[in-house]
C-alpha cells in the first residue's frame, strides 16, 4: 500500500510495519496480563492484618485523665505507641457488670520481643482505686494481636467503691518493648444486665470444678470454616471437624456458641509439610503456632501457648471449664463466667512459609460438652447485650457462617417469606374476584342486537334492549309508520334503506 513502511525479514520476505505494530501490541497485552495474574498470586501470600468491627467508632484517648473522651457501649478504634498511656472516661450504673477489652494489633511480621512487648488494661475510680486489670504480652517473638481486659463486677466479694454508680477511668498502656510504630487498638465495651432482685446468685450456682471425664475428640468428614480477621468478623463453627486455610504469619478468629453449664474442647492440627529440608532431623520451627480461647466479652480463658512444629503432623488442644455465673466469684477463675460466643484464635508463624509457601491447611476439632442448664434470671435482655446463646447462633455454627453470611441468609429468608405472603394474597384476591364475577349478572358484549321480527327494525315491545315502541295491535297505540297525530314521519323512514324495486342501471 502506498506510503506504508516496508522492511525485510532475515529470510527476505517483505513485511509491513503494521503487522509489526500489531505484534508489539499483542506482546504488550500479554505482558500486562502476566503482571495482572502475577499480582494476585504475590498478594495472596501476604498475611491479613487484624480488622476491628465495621461499626467501631473512632476515638482518641488522652494522655491526661482530665481530657479523657467518653466511651459508650460498643466498639471503638484508636492506636497506641510504645510507652504510651491513654485514658478514656466511662459512666457506670450500680447494677450492670461492665467488661472492657483492648486488642492491640501489631502488623504481621513486624519485629516484636517476647515478654517485653505487652499492653495493660485497668479500670479505676476517679479516686485512683483499681477495679480490675490484666495484661497480655507477646510470646515467641510472634507479632499477633494482644488482648487484655478489665471488669467491674457487681455482686458479693466486689469492692463497694467499684460498685457505685458514677464516673470511672479506663487506662490502656503499652510497654516500650521493641519500639516500632503505633499499634492499631480496638476497645470493646459490653454491659451485662444485673440479676432480678439485685442479687448475685443464679440458678446455675454449684460446684466450679471441672467434670472428671474428658470430652471426646470429634471425628468425621471436615466441613469448611471461614476464619475472620478479628473478633467481630469471626467465623462460626460448632461440634465437629472443620478445615480452613491460613497464611503464614496470620491470626484467624473462630467463634463457638457455648451455653450455661457447657464447656468447650478445641483442637488445632497442622499437616505434614509440602516441602522438607535436606536434613529432616534439624527441620523444625519454634513458636510455630498457637491456639487461644477467649470468652464472650473477649476475656482470656486459656492463654496462648507457642508450639514447635517439627516438620511433621502436629497438634495442640485446650479444654475449658463449664460456663457458670458464680465462676466470677471463685478463686483462680477461668473466666468462663458468661454464656455466648467463645472465641478460638489461631496464630501461625511467618516462618511456616518454608513448608507452606501460600497457605497452611489446618483442621479444627471442636466439641461442646454437656447439656445446657438454666441460666441467671437477668433484669434485662442479656442476649441483646451479647450474653447468651440463641437458635440463630446455633444455626450459624452448624453451617460454619460468618455474621455477613448469616445476615444474607436472614435477608433471603425474609424475602422468601414476603414472596409467600404476596403470593398468598394474590391467590386469595383471585378467588374473591372469581366469586364476585360469577355472581354478577351477564352483560352482552358489543352493540345491542336487534331482535328478530321487531317491527320496522325497532326493538320488540317490552324488550330490554331499548325503549318500548307503540304496538298497533294494542288499542290506543299508534302505528309504527305514523305519529300520534296520524301524519307520516318526516325524513327517511326505517324502510328508506331498502333497495328500490325495478330494473337497475348498469354499474
Amino acid at each position: 500500500m502506498r506510503g506504508e513502511p516496508v522492511s525485510r525479514t532475515p529470510s527476505g520476505i517483505r513485511a509491513s510495519g503494521r503487522p509489526a505494530a500489531v505484534r508489539g501490541a499483542v506482546s504488550l497485552v500479554a505482558a500486562l496480563c502476566a503482571l495482572a495474574l502475577a499480582a494476585p498470586a504475590a498478594a495472596a501470600a501476604e498475611p491479613r492484618p487484624y480488622r476491628a468491627a465495621d461499626d467501631a467508632k473512632d476515638v482518641t484517648g488522652a494522655a491526661s485523665s482530665a481530657d479523657a473522651p467518653e466511651l459508650s457501649p460498643g466498639s471503638h478504634t484508636d492506636s497506641v505507641r510504645p510507652g504510651e498511656e491513654k485514658f478514656y472516661a466511662v459512666t457506670l450504673d450500680d447494677t450492670s457488670t461492665a467488661y472492657f477489652a483492648a486488642t492491640a494489633a501489631p502488623k504481621p511480621g513486624s519485629p516484636v520481643r517476647s515478654y517485653r512487648d505487652e499492653i495493660e488494661v485497668s479500670l479505676e475510680t476517679t479516686g485512683g482505686d483499681s477495679c480490675g486489670d490484666s495484661d497480655a504480652e507477646i510470646r515467641g517473638d510472634l507479632a499477633s494481636p494482644l488482648t487484655a481486659w478489665a471488669v467491674r463486677t457487681i455482686g458479693r466479694g466486689s469492692d463497694e467503691d467499684c460498685q457505685a454508680a458514677g464516673p470511672y477511668l479506663l487506662r490502656v498502656e503499652r510497654s516500650n518493648g521493641s519500639g516500632g510504630g503505633a499499634w492499631p487498638l480496638e476497645i470493646s465495651y459490653m454491659r451485662e444486665p444485673g440479676l432480678k432482685g439485685g442479687g448475685s446468685e443464679s440458678p446455675s450456682d454449684g460446684p466450679t470444678s471441672t467434670p472428671s471425664h474428658r470430652p471426646s475428640t470429634p471425628t468425621g468428614e471436615p466441613k469448611d470454616a471461614s476464619g475472620g480477621d478479628g473478633f467481630a468478623s469471626a467465623g462460626a463453627i460448632g461440634d465437629g471437624v472443620w478445615k480452613d486455610r491460613v497464611r503464614p504469619g496470620e491470626t484467624r478468629f473462630y467463634k463457638v456458641p457455648v451455653d450455661w453449664g457447657q464447656r468447650l474442647l478445641g483442637g488445632l492440627e497442622l499437616p505434614n509439610p509440602e516441602v522438607r529440608a535436606d536434613d529432616s532431623r534439624m527441620d523444625y520451627t519454634s513458636s510455630a503456632f498457637h491456639l487461644e480461647l477467649f470468652n464472650t466479652a473477649r476475656g482470656p480463658v486459656v492463654r496462648r501457648s507457642a508450639q514447635t512444629y517439627r516438620a511433621k503432623f502436629d497438634r495442640t488442644e485446650l479444654t475449658s471449664k463449664p460456663v457458670r455465673y458464680e465462676s466470677r466469684f471463685a478463686q483462680g477463675s477461668t473466666n468462663m463466667r458468661v454464656a455466648g460466643w467463645q472465641y478460638l484464635v489461631v496464630t501461625l508463624s511467618p516462618e511456616l512459609d518454608k513448608y507452606f509457601p501460600e497457605e497452611v491447611p489446618i483442621l479444627l476439632r471442636v466439641a461442646v460438652d454437656g447439656e445446657p442448664v438454666e441460666g441467671p434470671e437477668y433484669d434485662g435482655d442479656a442476649a441483646e447485650a451479647g450474653f447468651g446463646v440463641t437458635d440463630r447462633d446455633r444455626e450459624m455454627a452448624a453451617k460454619g457462617q460468618t455474621e455477613a453470611d448469616a445476615s444474607r441468609s436472614d435477608g433471603l429468608r425474609r424475602f422468601g417469606y414476603l414472596g409467600i405472603g404476596v403470593g398468598s394474597l394474590l391467590v386469595v384476591g383471585l378467588g374473591v374476584w372469581t366469586v364476585i364475577a360469577r355472581r354478577r349478572p351477564a352483560t352482552p358484549a358489543g352493540p345491542f342486537p336487534v331482535p328478530h321480527g321487531a317491527p320496522g327494525g325497532y326493538p320488540a315491545p317490552g324488550s330490554p334492549f331499548g325503549p318500548s315502541v307503540p304496538d298497533p295491535s294494542v288499542p290506543g297505540q299508534a302505528s309504527p309508520g305514523r305519529t300520534s297525530q296520524g301524519t307520516p314521519p318526516t325524513g327517511p323512514g326505517p324502510r328508506a334503506s331498502q333497495p328500490p324495486s325495478g330494473p337497475q342501471p348498469p354499474a
